[in-house]
């Protein structure tokens, strides 16, 4: 759910199988949150082939503005794994991801 800022990679486009292809209902959902003053709200997802803790703020692309959310992200067990300097350079690119980093994929 998390803003993921792609535009240095270019091998990546937005897509519309991540929040990134839907920016005005995360927008919608983040305000939503804030504005009822919803009591601890977390986000859980999954199947990125990678571990993600990430902070989810009002307006996803802007880190100055409050934070809403927290996000974890998990793999599936039999996911096979992103190479970890794909997640060293998108780190650099997302200072709002806390953590990231590959699964370890199935044996």
């Amino acid at each position: 759910m998390g803003h993921n800022n792609e535009v240095a990679l270019p091998e990546h486009r937005y897509w519309t199988d991540a929040w990134n292809g839907y920016p005005a209902a995360r927008e919608r959902l983040m305000k939503f949150l804030s504005e009822r003053k919803v009591a601890n709200p977390v986000v859980l997802s999954g199947d990125i082939h990678a571990f993600v803790v990430s902070g989810l703020h009002l307006k996803a692309a802007d880190l100055d503005s409050p934070l809403v959310a927290p996000e974890f992200v998990t793999t599936s067990i039999s996911s096979d794994a992103v190479p970890e300097q794909y997640f060293e350079s998108v780190r650099k690119l997302n200072p709002n991801l806390l953590t990231a980093t590959a699964s370890t994929g199935a044996t």
